[in-house]
């Protein structure tokens, strides 16, 4: 367990624990989700049109930080994946699963509207990180409030890391 002022700075600390734990760089992370502005996950917020890419295979386009100075950095380790695709997070962990580290999901996004998970995507989740040895990193900050023990106890799946805040 650790303790942080803020929801930012407790996904900053679980992608650094994931990496430290696997050794590995690349954080998959779902195009829309909200983890806290800092640049380790501020990227593929809401990106013009003109820099999105492929639609099943997103490029990584840090949100509203000093792109050219530091944010292309941290861009290039994390990977999007859009959300409730599972065609397309299959092939993104078939290209890029021994690399990546954590993925990281809020299980009901805020940011983009309330869109819940399904009990099956989020199994895949759980699987696919075994799988690849990869941990699965539960960002339940905004709806840790709304049940008393998060998505955890709704979708019955055990994260590796669960990043808990407004308590």
């Amino acid at each position: 367990m650790r303790f942080s002022t803020t929801g930012g700075e407790a996904t900053i600390l679980a992608v650094r624990l994931a990496r430290a734990a696997t050794f590995r760089p690349k954080i998959l992370k779902f195009e829309g989700h909200y983890h806290g502005t800092h640049e380790v996950l501020a990227v593929r917020l809401k990106t013009e049109l003109r820099h999105t890419g492929h639609p099943k295979m997103p490029r990584s386009v840090p949100a509203g930080l000093p792109y050219m100075i530091m944010s292309k950095d941290y861009a290039k380790h994390v990977i999007i994946a859009l959300w409730s695709d599972v065609e397309a997070i299959e092939k993104i962990m078939r290209i890029h699963g021994n690399d990546i580290a954590g993925i990281i999901l809020e299980p009901v996004p805020m940011n983009m509207g309330i869109i819940p998970a399904d009990h099956e995507f989020t199994k895949l989740l759980r699987d696919l990180a075994n799988e690849y040895n990869s941990l699965l990193i539960f960002d339940v900050v905004k709806t840790c409030t709304i049940w008393y023990r998060g998505a955890l106890e709704y979708y019955g799946i055990k994260p590796d890391i669960m990043v808990v805040g407004k308590g």
